[in-house]
């Protein structure tokens, strides 16, 4: 029986999510997770996804860069943190996250 295994690309820039996602949502503070999970599913039956992944772009202010020196990134954000990071992003971003859509067969994001 052979396996056919893909690597998933990493997505390390917003420049490389924004190519990627079949969607963008729009910000995080419009909804819910729950409400934006189930846009997501509709967005992926679409387009033909599978395992879609639900990744926001993180583009933070110059003050609040992380100690490893990072000022954007795509996060794949979960219903646990939902919550927090919109209320973070208020005094940490330089704008309200937007929630994007990627085949997460194809595509994988830091966390």
């Amino acid at each position: 029986m052979e396996e056919n295994h893909k690597m998933r690309k990493y997505l390390s820039t917003l420049t490389e999510l924004y190519a990627a996602a079949v969607a963008d949502l729009g910000p995080m503070d419009q909804g819910t997770y729950s409400d934006f999970e189930k846009r997501v599913q509709e967005v992926a039956r679409q387009h033909g996804i599978q395992n879609p992944k639900m990744i926001i772009d993180i583009k933070f202010k110059a003050n609040t860069a992380s100690s490893f020196g990072v000022t954007e990134q795509p996060y794949p954000i979960i219903a646990s943190e939902w919550n927090k990071f919109r209320e973070d992003a208020k005094t940490m971003a330089e704008y309200m996250p937007k929630v994007h859509v990627v085949d997460g067969d194809k595509y994988t994001a830091p966390i």
